[in-house]
């Protein structure tokens, strides 16, 4: 697959040693710096809690999601795979957690006017956004989701593999099922 419009690049192995932590180059306040990389102090936005998203959160970060979004509809033919076409289509309650942009709510608001989506992001993105009458967005941590259980029968999420530490995930997991209907649907993308 993609034989026809691969290319090689060879690259040039770092040297063992310099992959080695200088203890120089380290500090407190910062990770361990390898000699082979550099630590670069990007802007964040202060609104953003998690230390585990290291990418700034920025006009140029939020066109990197939606390009991202709509590049993995085109791979995977669709917005999810969960087999609930029709329950989407007469009308179900839809959480989008951790949605950064918002883009994936909005879009399958568009498709599926009968149901309601709630967006959740630990960054507010969404003041001032037009958005389809059956989208809403909330500022909340997926540890601590501000909803009752069972509220929703498609709980998504994609692309947050990285967002919680190893020791974290069985708390997110169980928030996630919390906010799940009995009978519902998580989607981990």
């Amino acid at each position: 697959m993609g034989q026809q419009h691969s290319s090689v690049f060879r690259i040039k192995k770092p040297n063992p040693r310099s992959l080695r932590p200088n203890p120089s180059s380290s500090t407190s306040s910062q990770p361990v710096v390898y000699d082979a990389f550099r630590w670069v102090d990007m802007p964040r936005n202060n609104e953003n809690p998690n230390p585990i998203y290291a990418i700034p959160v920025d006009e140029t970060e939020y066109t990197r999601l939606n390009a991202q979004h709509f590049q993995i509809r085109y791979v995977f033919q669709g917005d999810y795979q969960a087999p609930l076409a029709e329950e989407l289509t007469r009308g179900i309650k839809v959480l989008d957690t951790g949605c950064g942009t918002g883009v994936w709510s909005i879009e399958m608001a568009k498709k599926f006017p009968a149901s309601s989506f709630t967006g959740s992001d630990t960054v507010d993105r969404f003041k001032g956004m037009e958005t389809p009458d059956n989208v809403t967005f909330t500022v909340a941590d997926t540890l601590a989701l501000p909803f009752e259980e069972g509220t929703f029968d498609f709980v998504f999420q994609r692309l947050q593999s990285l967002s919680f530490l190893e020791s974290k995930w069985p708390k997110a997991i169980e928030e996630l099922l919390r906010v799940t209907k009995p009978g519902g649907t998580i989607e981990l993308s």
